[in-house]
């Protein structure tokens, strides 16, 4: 009997443990003896060969790959002394495995995200020495300098100084079990202990680790005021922590990984997914996750002086630069039926910078432009402490210090009895803020707005002419996949069969919504990485995408179509579909509406709406 009762009280307990999943900061200052750097890659001053890593503030920082990299390295080594395979399972589950290219194995692809998220930089405490230099030669084999081997070393930190260079920086642990935190600190402990140097040229000396400290602490909520609960639309106002990249598809000989200057719905989503730890299930069950809308994230300027940032959105494609008497102007060609040009005017197309910056001074508009920096990464052999052959690849990210990123959040799917629970549940997720975004695992802090970015009224219905036909401009702000992936258009004067495509988009929308013009651009774009993960291989297709700033002009002569018109408003343009008794998923294709994809504006010819 008492060894069924034992049983039990260890059934309970591990039950109790599994639901215990949390998030928490470890706070780390790491002392090294001088002399240190960590080397800096692009660019330096004139006549060094090494220069110390700095922030955009000028401070001097380390990266907290490096950090990352010699903490696993150490839980490495001991796992294979120990042969301890519950010590493999936390290291997987802290730092992750990189995905495999066996197409023979289930999990193929698929890598496992880590759950430990450092710092981006650990920034120096203590005060900079002043600037100076140190060099360095080599000896050949007569015992006298190697000719040309003479190497200038920037020295913030030089011998003998007073002050050791302490680095601050913060891992942030997302957990399953209540005991993990405590394991996970005893290792870093351990690692941290064993460490003997860090930085460039510590096989000489250099970057002697004295002290490590660590203080475990709670991660901070953002104190917001509430979102009422009545609403289904509300705006989230991003902040990053770091520069960032969303890569863009590339080709597989290229190593330049260029990021988007936006923030996409689906990355959003995904973010809040890894809170869940990926539970497809628990995530339908608590958000209605596949129901919830989250629009593009597009760029703002931070701090304006009515403190509410105003979107970039695109400037419309139905623009033409025209030039006539020597003058330049702006035509919107959406309004014209005829020629009304003595020269040909150019379009977005044919711009080159100084046009376009021409057309928003003409259009007294501010277009944001985005700073970019580019990093330089390796991956590193382990076993020997040098780079891995054919490993290097650059990063060009968005440096975001000036800037905030304004997206809108839509309900309007989610069915009204749960919208109440998933509002307040998407709250706390936000407040917490979200991290690993993107290549260099960005954490973003979230400002909840409680007005839109985007006022979307559907309650308000747009109103038809009484004698004819109703015509309506839609903008795309977001790119939208209203094309098939088979079309068939030739290379030259393929106009026809273009608008043909089109028409049958907007049939699909409703049939008796007429295309009369448009202005549009097409990109045609990967999603072999999305097949990988979610389709069979055999299924994989580009797909094309219309791209933001397109411009439709409809004719709509009935209350049905611009009622089906206006859905799109909240809910974005439907993605284009082959089968209306099978419309595509998540699974299917990520340019969903859901994702932010098709997110339109709508106004009638000759009004403003």
């Amino acid at each position: 009997m008492s060894k069924k009762r034992h049983s039990k009280r260890q059934q309970k307990k591990k039950k109790t443990v599994k639901s215990q999943a949390g998030e928490i900061c470890f706070d780390i200052k790491l002392t090294f003896q001088a002399p240190f750097i960590s080397q800096a890659s692009g660019v330096m001053a004139m006549g060094l060969d090494a220069a110390m890593q700095r922030n955009s503030d000028d401070i001097p920082v380390i990266n907290g790959s490096l950090v990352r990299g010699n903490i696993l390295h150490a839980l490495k080594e001991f796992q294979q002394s120990l042969d301890d395979d519950s010590l493999k399972q936390n290291i997987t589950s802290w730092f992750g495995e990189s995905s495999t290219t066996n197409e023979k194995k289930e999990d193929s692809y698929k890598p496992q995200r880590a759950n430990a998220d450092f710092d981006f930089y650990w920034i120096l405490e203590t005060e900079e020495s002043v600037n100076q230099q140190r060099t360095r030669i080599a000896i050949n084999d007569s015992g006298t300098v190697k000719q040309g081997a003479l190497q200038v070393i920037e020295d913030c930190f030089p011998t003998g100084s007073d002050n050791n260079p302490v680095f601050r920086g913060k891992i942030r642990l997302r957990y399953k079990l209540r005991n993990e935190p405590k394991k996970f600190e005893t290792w870093l402990g351990k690692a941290l202990q064993y460490i003997p140097a860090m930085g460039s040229f510590k096989g000489v000396g250099f970057g002697k680790l004295l002290k490590a400290s660590v203080k475990k602490d709670k991660c901070k909520q953002e104190n917001q005021q509430p979102i009422s609960p009545t609403v289904s639309r509300f705006g989230l106002t991003i902040e990053i922590d770091r520069p960032f990249c969303i890569g863009r598809p590339v080709t597989p000989d290229s190593n330049r990984i260029v990021s988007e200057e936006y923030i996409a719905g689906n990355v959003i989503k995904a973010l809040i997914a890894r809170t869940y730890h990926n539970d497809e299930k628990k995530l339908q069950e608590e958000l209605c996750f596949d129901d919830i809308i989250i629009s593009h994230a597009l760029p703002a300027v931070k701090n304006q002086p009515e403190n509410k940032p105003e979107r970039n959105t695109p400037l419309a494609l139905s623009l033409a630069l025209q030039k006539e008497n020597n003058k330049l102007s702006i035509v919107d060609m959406v309004d014209k039926t005829e020629d009304i040009f003595t020269e040909a005017p150019s379009f977005a197309i044919d711009w080159k910078p100084k046009d376009r910056k021409k057309v928003c001074d003409l259009l007294k508009r501010t277009e944001i432009s985005l700073d970019k920096i580019i990093m330089l990464r390796t991956g590193i052999d382990a076993e020997k402490g040098i780079s891995k052959e054919n490993t290097l690849f650059s990063l060009e990210c968005i440096e975001p210090r000036d800037h905030v990123w304004c997206a809108d959040i839509d309900l309007v799917n989610v069915p009204e009895k749960q919208r109440q629970q998933v509002l307040g549940k998407l709250q706390t997720i936000l407040r917490k803020g979200l991290n690993g975004m993107g290549k260099t695992k960005a954490r973003v802090t979230i400002t909840l707005q409680a007005e839109p970015f985007v006022q979307v009224n559907t309650t308000a219905t747009l109103t038809l002419n009484t004698n004819d036909a109703s015509h309506y401009i839609v903008s795309l702000t977001t790119a939208a996949k209203l094309l098939p992936h088979d079309m068939q258009i030739s290379g030259t004067n393929g106009d026809k069969a273009l608008e043909t495509y089109y028409q049958q988009y907007w049939h699909q929308i409703d049939k008796s919504i007429e295309l009369k013009h448009y202005f549009a651009q097409q990109t045609l774009t990967s999603t072999y990485y999305h097949t990988q993960m979610h389709q069979p291989l055999d299924k994989y297709y580009p797909q094309w995408l219309t791209d933001a700033g397109s411009v439709f002009v409809l004719e709509i002569n009935n209350e049905k179509a611009l009622k089906a018109l206006q859905d799109c408003l909240s809910q974005g343009l439907p993605t284009y579909c082959d089968n209306k008794d099978n419309p595509p998923s998540w699974r299917d294709t990520p340019f969903l509406p859901e994702h932010g994809y098709g997110e339109i504006q709508i106004e009638k010819q000759g009004e403003n709406q």
